[in-house]
């Protein structure tokens, strides 16, 4: 394990959610599906609506790199699905440093702009210092 690490989502609710239709609109396997009714977590209450989320990890080398692909892969399909659901990106790093740092290339901020959804930024550092 590096000490960067992380994952992107988009993540897509709404009710009576077709899942084998939404795959086949985004063009790639959901990684996790809820129903309305169920708990998303330990913590969490039910859910109001169902939540799919499609994501991929990324890793201390391919942090820019892996945002890029992820986005361009979903973002020709996502207008279709925004249109009947919410959607929205999530990405989440975590690192083992005390404090982090990469750079988003100007093509990768474009093709997360593409997605035309909101996105949440996650970081949790646990301040290891050397």
């Amino acid at each position: 394990m590096g000490k960067i690490i992380g994952k992107i989502s988009l993540i897509v609710e709404g009710d009576n959610i077709s899942i084998d239709n939404l795959d086949m609109l985004i063009g790639i396997t959901h990684s996790v599906y809820k129903r309305k009714g169920e708990s998303a977590s330990k913590i969490m209450d039910v859910l109001e609506h169902d939540i799919v989320q499609y994501t991929e990890n990324i890793d201390e080398a391919t942090v820019d790199l892996t945002i890029y692909e992820f986005c361009r892969k979903v973002s020709k399909r996502i207008t279709e699905v925004d249109k009947e659901y919410i959607c929205n990106m999530r990405i989440y790093i975590q690192s083992d440093y005390a404090q982090i740092y990469w750079k988003l290339r100007k093509e990768t901020i474009g093709a997360l702009h593409s997605c035309n959804v909101d996105c949440e930024f996650s970081i949790l550092s646990w301040g290891e210092c050397n």
